[in-house]
């Protein structure tokens, strides 16, 4: 016996034939993704890496040595004879090297030419610095130290 077809039939064979052919792809899919391990999908491919964080220099022993380094020679310094002494901050800026070093030692913000010598004298015979990290790797980078009189 044969049934007529109407259009309300037409229109759910053919739902039902696209739900076939995307149930069909979905499982192609993931079957692929079974056979090459790769269970995440396509969408890793591509997506960046992450930026490589940067890591600041940092004084061997840590800053609260550094700090400690720094005011005891502040208190034992001298100005020379007939000056008074001064109270404040001289601020150094310098580079510290991949190989954990420093140079272009500058005085940025002094308060007497003896108080900014012996500024750099401390920052020069001072503790060791470990080198910053740039781009996953050591690189020059540069620091500012204030000194406390």
């Amino acid at each position: 016996m044969l049934t007529k077809t109407t259009s309300a039939d037409t229109l759910a064979n053919a739902k039902a034939a696209r739900a076939s052919r995307t149930l069909a792809a979905k499982s192609k899919t993931i079957a692929a993704n079974q056979l090459t391990g790769n269970t995440a999908g396509a969408s890793v491919i591509n997506t960046p890496m992450p930026a490589t964080p940067t890591f600041q220099p940092a004084p061997v022993g840590g800053t609260p040595a550094l700090r400690s380094y720094l005011h005891r020679e502040a208190a034992a310094f001298e100005p020379g004879e007939g000056e008074r002494p001064l109270n404040g901050t001289v601020r150094l800026r310098f580079m510290v090297r991949a190989d954990g070093k420093i140079s272009n030692l500058k005085v940025v913000g002094g308060l007497r030419t003896n108080y900014d010598n012996e500024a750099l004298r401390m920052a020069r015979e001072g503790p060791t610095w470990q080198p910053g990290i740039a781009a996953g790797r050591r690189a020059d980078l540069p620091m500012e130290l204030t000194i406390t009189f």
